[in-house]
């Protein structure tokens, strides 16, 4: 924590005394006190030679006489430039001493995470003959050919496994050594406290030293390759040309894997950390905004104007932008402004947290700071990161399957081509963030700031998006296929060659948005919002849906008005006439028992578009 000089610490603090005083500052005036004080030491010598010849003289003199006071005057003016030199010689042994304590502190604390301990057990080796994968039929007991089967300790009980072409040796006493882990969670307390001290009262010189040995403890006790992968393989987006059989065993992994969240479930299995590796990340996640200056000015020491980039904050639109469409000209503006927030980030030449291919599934970093920090490679699957701090965060190649981001802040973050399926991103803060061929398919992301996010050719099939703020974003070549993205705002978002087949765009804004080439193929567009920005050129809409909306202004082909449903709540541009199988009269949203709706008028019509019957108007109409 940072010191308050409005209260001081101790004693010594109060009388107006710095323990740790600032020698930067006025730094000619010391020049100038240097200068005097030396002209004193040699006057007083000179004096002092000059005394000593005088009162030789009188000694030496047949009258000369010599008083107590004088000699003493005279050895007290020969000493004190000694006097003098040994207070400087005191003062540079002081800070060595010091120097070296610190150095001992660290030297104990990095032995003590090595600590281990030997422990003992009762067990007995169980073996079975060794089987070919595809006899095992997913029977996991048939997976190993030797097991080792131990009796608990607290319980004194065994789990029996019965088979007669199993073998058991006799019961007999194990030991092995396993890491102490009480004693290395005391030695990352120790270095916290050394890390935390050398920024208080010694400008952070051995802070960054600190950081660097917990990364390096967590990188090399918990590699990535210790991770474990979820059973269901990597996703595969549907072909372009997919016949009708390979289409519909699509949609039927889709349901089953994406609709029952299998991905999201087995993360939820993983096992947390070992005890001192959460201690770890808990440490670095709590770094003091004066610990992070210290990292800012890396190799130098801080100074009053040093800043840590990422505490700046990120520039956001408003949450609620109005009726009113932004316009090409507020949009410019917005990306201009968080461009230069985010280059400012981008030439950070400080120091960076370094998790690099680690293993954190299932760790806690919730409320932490790890803006910056470098996480390429890491398997976070199960993770939980609610409101952490990840601002320009570098997580390329990462693995978040399952983790929970819920209001992370993650402006500005690097995701290009992480696996995150079934995460958790509701009201997460992704300004400018990089999403290239992500996969985040079967993901929510409810009410997430996405403004200018860049997010090309990522797999987001079924992922939920209602409320989201993508405006400005880049998502083209992206499989949006299902995902729901009512109410979404995409202003100006570039949606060209988009996959939102099926896609449910309620309410959606789509003002300046470009839809060339985009496929939204059974979407639901009902309540969007168009405008004469919006360029929809060679865009698909076959068996799309529209109703209550005005397209009056909007550059739209006959084409795809006709290869769409809807009814007389479309206003159309008046050079388009109206197809023949549109009601001419508006369709209700909600029926009574027995009723007909707009859906399922709509279904109807895009199950047998030839043969559809036209509903018969209300009554009165």
């Amino acid at each position: 924590m940072a010191k308050d000089p409005q209260h001081p610490a101790s004693l010594i603090e109060w009388l107006g005394y710095r323990p740790d005083p600032d020698w930067s500052r006025a730094r000619p005036l010391g020049r100038f006190i240097g200068v005097g004080l030396g002209a004193v030491a040699a006057l007083l010598s000179l004096g002092a030679l000059v005394a000593a010849g005088v009162v030789l003289w009188r000694t030496v003199a047949p009258s000369g006489t010599m008083g107590l006071g004088t000699g003493a005057l005279i050895v007290a003016l020969l000493g004190a430039p000694f006097l003098i030199w040994r207070t400087v010689i005191a003062h540079q042994t002081l800070g060595y001493q010091k120097e070296g304590h610190i150095t001992d502190r660290i030297n104990k604390a990095v032995e003590q995470l090595g600590a281990e301990k030997t422990i003992s057990y009762v067990a007995r080796n169980v073996t079975h003959p060794a089987r070919p994968p595809e006899e095992t039929e997913g029977d996991r007991q048939h997976e190993f050919v030797d097991r080792l089967q131990r009796i608990n300790a607290q319980t004194e009980s065994v789990d029996r496994i019965h088979d007669p072409e199993f073998e058991y040796d006799k019961w007999q006493v194990f030991s092995e050594t396993v890491p102490n882990i009480e004693v290395r969670i005391g030695a990352i307390l120790s270095l916290e406290r050394i890390a935390q001290d050398s920024t208080t009262h010694d400008q952070g010189r051995d802070h960054v030293r600190v950081m660097e040995i917990l990364c390096a403890y967590i990188r090399n006790n918990a590699p990535a390759d210790d991770a474990k992968d979820h059973p269901y393989g990597e996703w595969e987006p549907l072909k372009d040309d997919a016949t009708e059989e390979e289409r519909a065993k699509h949609i039927a992994r889709r349901k089953t894997r994406l609709g029952g969240q299998k991905v999201r479930e087995w993360a939820r299995t993983l096992d947390p950390p070992r005890a001192d590796i959460a201690m770890a990340l808990d440490v670095l996640g709590r770094r003091t905004p004066q610990q992070r200056r210290v990292e800012a000015a890396w190799p130098d020491p801080p100074d009053t104007a040093t800043e840590w980039p990422f505490d700046i904050p990120c520039p956001e639109l408003p949450d609620d932008p109005g009726e009113a469409p932004l316009g090409p000209a507020i949009l410019n503006a917005y990306r201009k402004e968080l461009q230069t927030w985010m280059n400012r980030l981008g030439t950070y030449r400080g120091y960076r947290l370094d998790l690099r291919e680690t293993n954190l599934q299932g760790a806690d970093l919730s409320g932490g700071c790890f803006s910056g920090a470098r996480f390429n490679g890491a398997r976070m699957d199960g993770a939980k990161l609610r409101r952490t701090r990840l601002e320009s965060a570098i997580l390329h190649r990462a693995f978040l399957n399952g983790a929970e981001l819920f209001a992370a802040r993650m402006a500005g973050a690097n995701l290009g081509e992480t696996q995150m399926e079934g995460t958790e991103l509701d009201w997460a803060k992704m300004q400018g963030i990089r999403l290239e061929d992500a996969q985040m398919c079967g993901g929510s992301i409810l009410n997430a700031g996405m403004e200018q996010a860049v997010i090309f050719r990522a797999l987001m099939e079924g992922v939920h998006l209602q409320f989201a703020r993508l405006v400005g974003a880049q998502l083209k070549g992206a499989h949006l296929e299902t995902a729901r993205l009512g109410e979404a705002d995409m202003q100006g978002a570039n949606l060209t060659g988009t996959r939102m087949d099926d896609a449910d765009l309620g309410g959606a804004r789509l003002e300046s948005a470009r839809l060339q080439q985009a496929r939204m193929d059974g979407a639901n567009l009902a309540l969007t919002r168009m405008d004469e920005h919006t360029f929809l050129g060679s865009a698909t809409l076959d068996c799309a849906a529209a109703r209550d909306v005005d397209w009056s202004s909007v550059e739209i082909f006959p084409d795809q008005i006709n290869s769409m449903f809807g009814d007389a709540s479309v206003i159309l541009p008046a050079d388009i006439p109206r197809p023949r199988h549109w009601p001419e009269w508006e369709l209700p949203v909600f029926a009574p028992k027995g009723g007909r709706t707009f859906t399922d008028e709509w279904r109807k019509w895009r199950d047998d578009r030839d043969n559809y019957p036209m509903p018969p108007p209300p009554d009165g109409e």
